[in-house]
């Protein structure tokens, strides 16, 4: 995503040097090991001392760690879920023994339309007694904290790859650690930090939901109004071990305290944390988080999908043919017997062999695309195939290029389609069946070739080079492609043999947006100027920012037109949309917009209003399609941006980027401005 992209290279305040490191003022680091330089060792509860190879302020990139098994962290951290505002000693997690009962809440949360966020308390503790899990402890007041959580996909009881259930599945699991769920941050008050956490993603209530782990951390800091700037971090338990450094956890031009009403924008990319194999010596399973009430520092919550609001189109994701990213593309849903839990994903486009058979999946979902449970009485769709492509089964009035479904359970319909007489890109396309108005729902594209491989930008990176049917299921690293391990092209419409993808989120960095950003990242001299797996912004392409003028409050507008590629939809109605606005590194304003948005007819025109600007000061967004692609409005005040950069240096020019789920559309803007405002257009 662009926000991932923005994150690197920022640049903090200096460390402030410690008179006496060993002896802190906090109470916290009493007794624990610690180094003369740096101060106290980071440690996590219950894990051996893992430190990077360049030292305790190092960075997990330069090299193998050094592990020292003699040392072992004690808890310093505990998250809980609910509210704790006066008690005197650390609750026990949910499911255990003296606390069984496990919160089970609906998915969503904050501006989604559907559910409620999960309130959690973070203590500072002087960890576990001999019968109590700790008692608050002062000395940290106002320090910054941070609170994830990370989903149980596959419902195994932990989250991050383990060896325990097979090898087989450790990289979806490692997805469960890469890929978080929901975030929040805020400030120590005395000995704890109490606040809601919205989490979207959740599973069926017929599967027994989805298990939601909350893990917190925290940079003590020498400085208390200094965000995230230096001093030893403190964590409860992770499925990872994040970043030592600040500048690689916050993107911020300077460490001001957090601003509730501003896009603090806290980031922690896969390349830049420790994430060890299951069988590392010394860490075997360490890292593996357990969401059974076991661990004394973290605690967990049971999300359920939120009531079916419709069906959509999807595949189930084969273990071996899958590869983790920071993007969470997947979704548990119930296998296609019932007899357990699968992960699928949104079918996209699918590569096949002419005269091979193609199984898709409709199943229900809820307002935030979660698999959901269908009411009683089902959901009905219609199914239209084009092109020769022909639906085998099920075919209950005998026409092979349509036929309308009920969806009674959270299994879905299984759906097999033939592809003896196609040839090329082909579409199926779900609808509302009559009597209601037909309206498009979702679309797949089956792509059908003697060979079955297609490679659409002709980079010698085959669309789906992993041969498992689904076009971006297992998307290339540059480690893939050094390796020759069979991968999917990361940025399949875009010319990039070297598959880089500095983020991890999924996408080439000629696809997400990285090069627009700073086309100096890696791999970008091959790929097009500004390149976009969907140029989309156009000529049309305006914005306006106010900069702070004295009691001018800030706003932004901003007016594009996003073009499509044939046969693709969007739908922003289920889909996280974001908005951000940069110049090279610096981010001048951020918004996302999680499925907040509403259709107002069957145009579609998809809408959000809030006059109280909840997210981002966005007070009004319109996103309408035509013939053309997709009309995008936003409008935004009353804002505090993230930079102050003043306004006659905006014509340096900006970059602006719309996120719609998966699909990023950018372009380059040239500015004119004022003293107080700057106006920008698209000039290619």
């Amino acid at each position: 995503m662009v926000a991932a992209a923005l994150a690197i290279g920022a640049v903090l305040a200096p460390r402030v040097a410690l008179a006496d490191p060993c002896n802190p003022v906090a109470p916290v680091f009493s007794g624990d090991p610690c180094d003369p330089v740096s101060g106290p060792l980071p440690m996590m509860p219950g894990l051996p001392l893992v430190l990077p190879s360049d030292g305790p302020q190092g960075h997990w990139t330069a090299g193998p760690p050094a592990v020292t098994s003699l040392l072992t962290g004690d808890v310093d951290l505990a998250v809980r879920v609910g509210t704790f505002a006066t008690d005197t000693e650390v609750p026990p997690p949910a499911g255990d023994a003296n606390s069984v009962m496990v919160l089970e809440n609906i998915a969503g949360g904050g501006a989604s339309g559907q559910g409620l966020p999960v309130p959690f308390t973070v203590f500072v503790t002087d960890g576990p007694g001999a019968l109590t899990y700790g008692a608050p402890l002062g000395g940290l007041d106002q320090r910054p904290v941070v609170v994830f959580g990370y989903a149980d996909l596959d419902g195994d009881g932990t989250i991050g790859p383990t060896d325990t259930d097979g090898k087989g599945d450790n990289e979806l699991e490692k997805q469960e650690a890469v890929g978080h769920v929901g975030r929040q941050m805020g400030q120590i008050d005395v000995d704890r930090f109490s606040n809601s956490l919205a989490v979207r993603v959740g599973a069926p209530a017929s599967i027994g939901g989805l298990r939601i782990g909350l893990v917190s951390g925290m940079y003590t800091g020498s400085d208390p109004g200094r965000l995230w700037s230096d001093g030893t971090p403190i964590f409860t338990n992770w499925p990872f071990f994040p970043p030592l450094d600040p500048v690689a956890v916050v993107f911020l031009d300077e460490p001001n305290p957090p601003d509730s009403n501003g896009p603090n924008i806290l980031f922690y990319q896969p390349s830049q944390f420790f994430l060890p194999k299951p069988d590392t010596a010394d860490l075997v399973e360490s890292f593996a988080l357990a969401t059974d009430g076991s661990n004394a520092s973290t605690d967990q919550f049971v999300s359920v999908s939120g009531a079916a609001v419709g069906v959509r189109l999807f595949r189930d994701v084969t273990p071996a043919n899958f590869t983790a990213s920071s993007r969470l593309v997947v979704r548990p849903a119930p296998t296609i017997i019932g007899n357990g839990r699968v992960m699928v994903s949104p079918v996209g486009e699918v590569g096949v062999k002419i005269g091979r058979e193609v199984k898709i999946r409709v199943l229900a979902v809820d307002a935030l695309g979660n698999i959901a449970d269908p009411p009683i009485s089902g959901i009905s769709a219609r199914l239209e195939a084009e092109g020769g492509l022909k639906i085998l089964s099920p075919n209950s009035d005998g026409d092979p290029y349509g036929e309308t479904l009920d969806v009674t359970s959270a299994r879905g319909v299984t759906v097999r389609l033939g592809t003896r007489d196609v040839a090329g890109r082909v579409r199926l396309t779900l609808f509302d069946p009559p009597p209601a108005v037909p309206r498009g729902l979702d679309q797949a594209l089956v792509f059908a070739s003697q060979s079955g491989r297609i490679d659409a930008d002709d980079d010698g990176i085959a669309d789906d080079g992993d041969g498992s049917g689904t076009i971006g299921d297992r998307p290339c690293s540059v480690a893939d492609i050094t390796g020759g391990i069979p991968c999917d092209d990361n940025c399949p419409n875009v010319v990039n043999p070297s598959q880089s993808d500095s983020d991890g989120d999924g996408q080439g960095n000629c696809c997400d947006g990285a090069c627009v950003i700073d086309d100096g990242n890696e791999g970008c001299l091959e790929c097009p100027e500004s390149a976009s797996r969907y140029r989309s912004v156009t000529t049309r392409a305006r914005t306006a920012i106010h900069p702070r003028a004295g009691i001018t409050r800030d706003r932004v507008r901003l007016r594009t037109l996003l073009r499509l590629d044939e046969g693709q939809s969007l739908s922003p109605a289920s889909e996280s949309v974001e908005v951000a606005i940069a110049q090279g590194e610096k981010l001048h304003y951020f918004v996302q917009l999680p499925s907040v948005f509403s259709q107002t007819n069957d145009a579609p025109t998809y809408v959000y209003e809030d006059p109280a600007g909840t997210l981002g000061g966005i007070i009004y967004a319109q996103l309408r399609t035509n013939r053309r692609g997709v009309r995008a409005i936003f409008r935004a005040r009353g804002l505090s941006l993230v930079s102050t950069l003043p306004a006659e240096d905006l014509t340096k020019g900006l970059v602006v980027a719309v996120t719609i789920g998966d699909d990023t559309f950018t372009r380059h803007l040239k500015c004119t401005s004022s003293l107080q405002s700057a106006r920008c257009a698209s000039t290619d």
